[in-house]
């Protein structure tokens, strides 16, 4: 995937929401924006905060996600904020907040 987006502090990759994977996610409805949990490390930080693979992220702290690049901006910089993040999710015909806590930085390889 050329847009796939390794987000290391989180211990997940994020890429674009393409038609195959709405189909695949059951986010058919042209109204869901995001971008898409693409893989999530087992036992790593997103999967021990409560982030799936498949999960559509629609919004970072309320402000919309339109793009990998602007989600990558965002966590990266709320990151090194030692900020938590609220993620407005999209998972399998459900929208959902989740929470995800700064990583520590012992953690952070």
């Amino acid at each position: 995937m050329k847009d796939h987006i390794k987000l290391a502090n989180y211990d997940m990759g994020i890429t674009s929401l393409t038609w195959q994977f709405r189909q695949r996610y059951n986010a058919e409805n042209p109204t869901i924006q995001g971008v898409l949990v693409s893989d999530v490390q087992e036992g790593g930080w997103a999967e021990s905060n409560g982030i799936l693979t498949g999960d559509i992220v629609l919004e970072v702290n309320g402000q919309p996600v339109t793009s990998t690049e602007t989600l990558k901006a965002k966590m990266d910089s709320e990151s090194r904020s030692k900020k938590p993040l609220l993620l407005f999710l999209y998972r399998m015909g459900q929208k959902l907040y989740v929470g995800l806590r700064p990583k520590p930085e012992s953690n952070i390889k």
